[in-house]
């Protein structure tokens, strides 16, 4: 853990690469890979935040972008109480297999297929793997104030906007 930490801390999350998240200043999946990773050594009770400053910063980031996620952690971690038995590996388990809440980190079509159904088709299937798994909150990234395009595939569920984000032009 030691040495994968450290590297990790060099290379990927040095201050001076300019980024919040692993790539850029908004989680990839990357980011939300290697946070499912290190989730499991805050079970451990791994002193992830005294030894690895970097690394818990991020990980309190990650947490901060994605609710969903952070929700996920604490439940788990609370129920095991920071310990990680064979016992509790079940309720890791749970929390991982039968959680209610599902994240849309990355969606889009390309250009070439839009207004063509496709979406509509990926929405449909999302929707019946989402009702299998009893899924019951689903939350997106942020979306451009603009991009009323995806605005209108909320119309039908209960949304609300928790995070705004809004680009600007100025001429020079």
């Amino acid at each position: 853990f030691n040495r994968a930490l450290t590297q990790i801390q060099r290379i990927w999350l040095k201050k001076d690469r300019g980024y919040k998240f692993m790539f850029s200043d908004k989680p990839s999946i990357a980011d939300l890979s290697m946070a499912g990773e290190i989730t499991t050594l805050y079970a451990i009770d791994f002193p992830v935040d005294s030894k690895y400053p970097l690394v818990h910063e991020w990980m309190q980031s990650m947490m901060a972008e994605m609710p969903g996620f952070k929700a996920l952690h604490d439940e788990a971690l609370k129920k095991i109480n920071g310990k990680l038995t064979l016992f509790n590996a079940f309720y890791l388990f749970k929390a991982m297999r039968y959680n209610q809440r599902a994240s849309f980190y990355l969606i889009g079509v390309h250009p070439d297929y839009q207004n063509k159904g496709i979406t509509a088709i990926i929405f449909n299937e999302m929707q019946k793997l989402f009702n299998k798994q009893k899924i019951t909150t689903v939350e997106t990234n942020p979306e451009l104030e603009e991009n009323t395009a995806i605005q209108k595939l909320w119309k039908n569920y209960e949304h609300r906007l928790h995070k705004r984000r809004a680009t600007f032009t100025k001429k020079i």
